[in-house]
């Protein structure tokens, strides 16, 4: 998780990464969020990098907690649970259900 935690800091690019502990907190909301996502207890392999770019999403979401959508003078922001090229990656990986038609 600690180089994970390295690939996030890099990702964000500020001139002073975040505390690490927020990093690894960010990191395993995003672990729920995508095991949610998928119906499955564990992480697949190979999904690492989906990971440390749901984690960046979730760090630039701070402080938008709860908001779907904000307007400020002409300019009008969106904000998704989850970005839809995370979905994209993870999409293969989501668990299937099947259901009974009744009637």
């Amino acid at each position: 998780m600690d180089e994970l935690a390295g690939r996030v800091a890099l990702m964000l690019s500020l001139d002073e990464p975040p505390e690490e502990a927020l990093i690894l907190e960010l990191l395993r909301q995003g672990e729920a969020l995508a095991l949610s996502y998928m119906g499955r207890a564990s992480l697949p392999p190979g999904l690492e990098s989906c990971l440390a770019r749901l984690a960046v999403a979730l760090y630039n979401r701070l402080g938008q907690e709860g908001e779907t959508s904000r307007k400020e003078g002409e300019i009008t922001v969106r904000m998704e649970l989850m970005p839809e090229d995370i979905k994209v990656m993870l999409r293969p990986h989501r668990v299937a259900k099947a259901v009974a038609q009744c009637g």
